[in-house]
């Protein structure tokens, strides 16, 4: 599905890991240079299927994520105001992501959404492509 999207605009290949057991191929469309706004991630996940209950990460899984200076206060405050916290926070310690910080919550109306902080990637001592960040450079 990666190649239609490579051929269709001007993406970026960031990384190619292997994540949970599965291959992950991510794509980033530099959406700064086109609005100077934003940039749009597409992730494309192989492996068997199983029967198991669906990860974010397999068609149809979907969430928002919003980038946060420190994910451990961001998951304080959301435990304080009573927010259903699903998991983290995680931390990326070695490989590509290594820096990574992040976590799952659900606010009362049901989306997924996910806090992430990553100030320098692993993969950045060997590329010069970077995540779009919303903090000032």
């Amino acid at each position: 599905m990666l190649i239609v999207w490579r051929s269709a605009l001007p993406w970026q290949s960031l990384v190619d890991i292997i994540v949970w057991q599965r291959s992950l191929s991510v794509l980033r469309l530099p959406l700064s240079a086109l609005f100077q706004l934003s940039s749009v991630e597409l992730f494309e996940y192989s492996g068997e299927e199983d029967s198991r209950p669906k990860r974010l990460s397999e068609v149809g899984g979907m969430h928002l994520c919003f980038e946060v200076d420190d994910v451990h206060a961001c998951a304080e405050r959301l435990r304080a105001q009573g927010v259903d916290m699903l998991d983290g926070p995680n931390l990326v310690e070695s490989g590509p992501l290594r820096g990574f910080n992040w976590i799952y919550f659900r606010p009362p109306w049901g989306l997924m959404l996910e806090a992430a902080s990553f100030n320098r990637l692993g993969y950045e001592s060997n590329s010069s492509h970077r995540l779009w960040s919303a903090k000032p450079a």
